[in-house]
């Protein structure tokens, strides 16, 4: 498709329909009036109803004169040129990167320099097109025969093949030769990779079909642990005395989620059933793993190396074991976590994080007195639940 086509066509069509994606529209937006950078404030005023040529026109013929002479604007994708252009640390300083994030062969190096190039506080301001945009224009410029055809195969060439270690090199391949990069991210992907690198989100939104997003620097990036497309993950949970242990599912989620968590608490709470509520960082495919607890099966694994039991608390994760009572913390670390937790066993499921903790104490109190007769009574009550009245996963 030509660029005219498939890039600013879909972005008018997003913005005739609304377009918004799961989740967006109560995330984090910032009230302009209470802001407290001039310059990001006179951006965010200034283009709020504009088109993304008309944007970054605006951006260079605007920012770093005048009223906005702190802001900063590099238009490369080499986060090492980035370190090494002298952006001014100043203390309500603003890096605004004109280059959307899909044209970027190193995002994470980028995103990392940006970050160590800004002081505390410092602002950055970012653009990409969504991966739910261009399922959309893949949609809307096919005829309805073979629309979802032309998508499968879209979806595994511009979503799986750049993931995949084995199909990643055939990919890259390809934008060598072609000389342009041309990354998609799902939103949650682009979240999650600012949070890694060091920025809390304060402000996302959709405007003329186009992803726009402002980042506030709150810590250092993260340079180690890489995640991977891998369909299997590996998650640090919370395991008996407190230690992190490496737990194996098959991913359900988007990639970069797991550092996602605190944000999606903070606009989302929990649901009734203790878990984070509308949780948008779930694929659709991970909904239906996770219903039957397919996601779990690698966890067989941690089961033969002895992190973790058949029966016992479900493993955590720091961010949800913080939310828990000093009282429970203490307790729920004297026993291993294991594959089927307690609250299937009850004949009540129990209905928000106070009630699950209280499913949980009973199941520990009871094991630390008779570890035994109490995971046998507990993993038979479970089975006949999944087996006779139908107990599924979220």
């Amino acid at each position: 498709m030509k660029k005219s086509r498939y890039s600013y066509q879909y972005e008018e069509e997003a913005s005739q329909h609304g377009y918004t994606e799961p989740g967006s529209d109560g995330s984090a937006h910032l009230d302009t009036s209470d802001l407290d950078n001039p310059a990001l404030k006179r951006l965010l005023e200034a283009t709020a109803d504009m088109t993304v040529p008309d944007t970054l026109k605006w951006i260079n013929s605007n920012l770093g004169q005048g009223a906005v002479k702190d802001a900063v604007v590099f238009d490369g994708t080499d986060g090492a040129r980035l370190a090494e252009s002298g952006i001014a640390e100043e203390k309500n300083s603003l890096l605004v990167l004109t280059v959307g994030l899909n044209a970027v062969e190193e995002l994470n190096v980028l995103l990392n320099r940006s970050s160590e190039s800004l002081p505390e506080k410092g602002y950055i301001w970012v653009h990409t097109n969504t991966s739910g945009i261009r399922k959309m224009s893949v949609m809307r410029c096919n005829p309805p025969v073979i629309r979802n055809i032309v998508y499968f195969f879209w979806y595994f060439w511009y979503r799986v093949f750049p993931k995949l270690r084995m199909t990643r090199w055939l990919y890259r391949l390809h934008e060598r030769f072609s000389g342009k990069v041309n990354r998609c991210y799902h939103r949650v992907e682009v979240l999650g990779r600012l949070y890694r690198a060091g920025f809390e989100v304060v402000d996302e939104q959709f405007n003329h079909g186009h992803f726009y997003v402002v980042g506030r620097k709150v810590k250092a990036p993260i340079w180690e642990d890489e995640p991977t497309g891998s369909p299997i993950i590996k998650l640090h949970r919370v395991g008996k005395g407190g230690k992190l242990i490496p737990v194996f599912k098959f991913r359900t989620m988007h990639s970069y989620s797991e550092y996602l968590q605190g944000y999606i608490y903070r606009y989302n709470s929990l649901d009734k059933s203790g878990k984070f509520a509308d949780d948008y960082r779930v694929a659709g495919y991970g909904k239906l793993l996770r219903k039957f607890w397919l996601d779990e099966l690698p966890m067989v694994f941690n089961l033969l190396r002895g992190d973790v039991k058949l029966v016992g608390v479900r493993p955590i994760s720091r961010q949800y074991y913080s939310l828990y009572s000093s009282a429970m913390q203490e307790l729920r670390i004297k026993v291993k976590p294991g594959l089927l937790p307690p609250f299937y066993y009850e004949l009540k499921r129990p209905e928000g994080i106070e009630e699950v903790q209280e499913s949980e104490r009973r199941y520990i109190e009871a094991y630390l007195k008779h570890p035994f007769k109490t995971d046998w009574r507990y993993f038979w009550g479970t089975v006949g639940n999944i087996l006779f009245r139908g107990v599924r996963s979220k």
